[in-house]
């Protein structure tokens, strides 16, 4: 119990607008009713049932206001919450969809045809890469959804600034970190981006933010694809390591003109990406502020700067299927500011991550600090997901229910049955699954630990104070029975 004591912080003791603990897992927040056709709102991230959602939206206004935390949202970027769905049908044992085709017409932005029962497949090659098996299925399950990921690569005058860190996996398990370029470090992502999916069968592009000569631009030079239907994948991998070796830093930092460029290439597309119910997911990795319309250095030339590039993404990512991450391969406080700062303003679902270490450290002070942050969950995000739970991870403490399923997402084996519904009952099991789980590596402590702490996960589900509660029998019981004892020996003196 001293442990558990130890393990709340001040920060566990925030008002949190969930706290009340309903007797089920799956239940809406809102009415308490089981959840049926769950939906995620799409900035605050939490899952109401379809009857509470449609209630929001049923007085002809185009925005609405979350339930619990009032954050403001449009009502047209109301999505299913399948990861939900899934823990639903587990329990309730409806079969999943019988193996068949999607039918996705074969333009370029667009994934040609894949059959459904693949999704075995880029399961089994996730957990190949350290995945585990559930968040394996279920990351397997929304990539379908992608048409394409495009990766665009800062290549700008200030990449080559030597304060880049590249990750290696070392023979005990963990990872070692390199000194390194910017440039270098960008380099190493692109690469483990193009085996990642190349093993997942998503198609990927990798375009240079500078391109080597005017337009048009040309394969193989300022941009390179990789795509399993293309041919040896080997080959397209090993002409993307040709194209970045043969690029160095050079330039300004034009990312809102990129972007633009890039939402021209979707729009003339765009029909054919709904009808086949594909998004493309846009990952812009830089070192730097954007220089697009800049003339001057100063604080007024900032401040133009994250006003064009909010417009350019504002206008892509609210009129196109695009959802878009920024991942910063830098130490400069200013352009971290400069990227947290805009972040805030854009009010856009857009993730700006940092490197796993400091995500890692930037989850535990939202927190969610409960569970081992690792490399693969962080590639995961770099790539950008539609699991909203692990877009939520830094921006605040996640909910009961979604605690209790990420929990599931990293512990539980594909042939394992779902666990309880009831808060405690889960919080039991679960510390009985941790307890015998093969350790990973955390990017925060830098050791091999449990996948999941089952005390921290006790105070994310039942609540500080709940667990507070629970604690008193076991500080009670070694008091009763000295009591016991104490009183057995009084009873057992001889009378004088």
């Amino acid at each position: 119990w001293l442990k558990g004591a130890i393990f709340i912080k001040f920060a566990d003791f925030r008002w949190l607008p969930h706290s009340a603990m309903s007797d089920d897992l799956l239940s809406c927040p809102i009415c308490c009713e089981q959840l049926r056709e769950p939906k995620i709102l799409p900035k605050c991230g939490h899952t109401l049932c379809g009857d509470c959602t449609h209630r929001l939206g049923s007085s002809g206004h185009h925005s609405a206001a979350c339930p619990l935390c009032r954050t403001r949202f449009r009502l047209v970027d109301v999505r299913p919450n399948f990861t939900v769905q899934a823990w639903l049908r587990e329990y309730d044992g409806a079969a999943l969809p019988a193996p068949g085709l999607e039918a996705i017409p074969g333009r370029e932005l667009v994934r040609d045809q894949v059959p459904v029962n693949l999704k075995a497949g880029r399961r089994k090659n996730l957990e190949f890469l350290g995945v585990p098996s559930q968040l394996a299925a279920a990351v397997a399950e929304e990539d379908g959804r992608i048409g394409k990921r495009i990766f665009l690569l800062d290549n700008s005058g200030s990449t080559a600034t030597y304060d880049g860190k590249m990750m290696f996996a070392t023979p005990s398990g963990g990872f070692a970190t390199q000194a390194c370029t910017r440039w270098s470090e960008i380099k190493r992502m692109a690469m483990d981006h193009a085996e990642w999916n190349a093993r997942l069968g998503t198609p990927c592009e990798f375009v240079l933010l500078n391109p080597a000569g005017p337009p048009p631009i040309q394969e193989g030079v300022d941009f390179a694809r990789v795509d399993v239907n293309r041919g040896s994948v080997q080959a397209q991998i090993a002409a993307l390591q040709q194209m970045l070796d043969m690029t160095g830093p050079r330039g300004a930092t034009p990312i809102a003109a990129r972007v633009h460029e890039i939402g021209q290439r979707v729009a003339a597309e765009s029909a054919s990406l709904a009808s086949s119910g594909q998004r493309i997911i846009l990952v812009i990795i830089t070192d730097g502020v954007p220089t697009d319309g800049v003339l001057t250095a100063g604080e007024a030339s900032l401040k133009q700067a994250r006003i064009e590039l909010a417009r350019v993404l504002r206008r892509v990512m609210s009129t196109l299927p695009i959802n878009a991450v920024i991942r910063l391969c830098t130490d400069d406080e200013n352009v971290i500011n400069f990227y947290s700062d805009f972040e805030k303003d854009v009010e856009l679902p857009l993730d700006v991550l940092d490197d796993p270490v400091g995500e890692a450290q930037e989850i535990r002070e939202a927190g969610n600090g409960w569970f081992a942050y690792t490399q693969e969950i962080h590639r995961i995000r770099e790539g950008g997901t539609f699991l909203k739970i692990l877009d939520l991870l830094d921006e605040r403490r996640l909910t009961p229910v979604e605690s209790a399923l990420l929990a599931q997402l990293l512990l539980r084996d594909e042939d394992q049955s779902p666990l309880p519904r009831d808060p405690k009952e889960f919080c039991e099991e679960v510390a009985d699954i941790a307890a015998e789980a093969s350790p990973v590596y955390c990017m925060r402590r830098r050791r091999m630990v449990p996948a999941v702490d089952a005390t921290g996960l006790r105070v994310a589900i039942l609540g500080p104070w709940a667990f507070l509660v629970s604690l008193i029998p076991d500080f009670l019981n070694p008091l009763l029975v000295c009591k016991t004892l104490h009183s057995d020996t009084i009873h057992e003196l001889p009378v004088l």
